[in-house]
């Protein structure tokens, strides 16, 4: 299966991908730091840094899975919890209108990834709108809660909407322990929360990487749900 990787950040979601068989054909980002960190492992093969205001459906290559990691700020406090009309969060919107204009092009599965605000701002309406835009795509949509917790020694729960084209069965699953022990670490140990021990770190500062990676998804999250729920769509 190929990918495209969208808010690819620092490219987790492809190292998670990537475990289970499933090759990136395209990452866009807009952050050049975390570009860097991007280039550093995967290459400059498929990376488009670029406002993805600017893309256009034309631009995507044909992939069977598209993924969304958009920004979380306005899902928080931080963004005073502006939701979808915030300026960073609203991008999903975005992704969105790329999967329209790529018409029967567009991929057979999505994921979209954010905080679990994304589920509760706006008393939920933000979620039910993406959701409602996804589903007027014709997928499929699931939601479901998984917390690194079950996979690393960092509780960092996310929430994740799976869609297929087609029918799926609804269901809402939640993984891991509801508890935080936070402290500070080095590069090397945040990379280990994130199972991403084995990239390289060195093209940017250590205070640009962590911040990169606290920024991105769990590797192992990701290869879990590829093993469990992409595989079982492409059988």
């Amino acid at each position: 299966m190929r990918a495209a990787e969208f808010f690819a950040g620092m490219g987790l979601m492809r190292a998670g991908l990537e475990r289970v068989g499933v090759t990136t054909v395209f990452a866009n980002d807009i952050d050049t730091t975390k570009a860097a960190l991007y280039r550093s492992n995967w290459g400059d093969d498929v990376l488009v840094v670029e406002d993805i205001r600017n893309l256009h459906g034309d631009d995507i290559p044909d992939a069977e899975i598209a993924t969304a990691s958009f920004p979380c700020v306005d899902m928080s406090l931080a963004g005073n919890l502006a939701g979808l009309d915030g300026e960073q969060s609203g991008l999903i919107t975005e992704f969105c209108r790329i999967l329209i204009e790529m018409g029967e092009r567009r991929p057979r599965a999505v994921i979209v990834e954010n905080v679990p605000g994304f589920a509760t701002v706006n008393g939920g309406r933000d979620f039910a709108q993406v959701v409602e835009m996804l589903e007027s795509l014709g997928y499929a949509v699931n939601s479901i809660v998984v917390n690194a917790s079950a996979f690393v020694p960092q509780s960092r729960a996310r929430v994740f909407l799976l869609g297929a084209l087609g029918e799926q069965p609804q269901a809402l699953v939640r993984v891991g322990r509801d508890r935080f022990d936070v402290r500070w670490m080095d590069v090397d140990e945040y990379a280990r929360l994130q199972g991403a021990e084995t990239l390289n770190y060195d093209s940017v500062s250590e205070r640009q990487a962590m911040f990169a990676l606290g920024d991105a998804v769990c590797v192992p999250v990701i290869e879990w749900l590829g093993q469990n729920w992409l595989m079982r769509l492409a059988a």
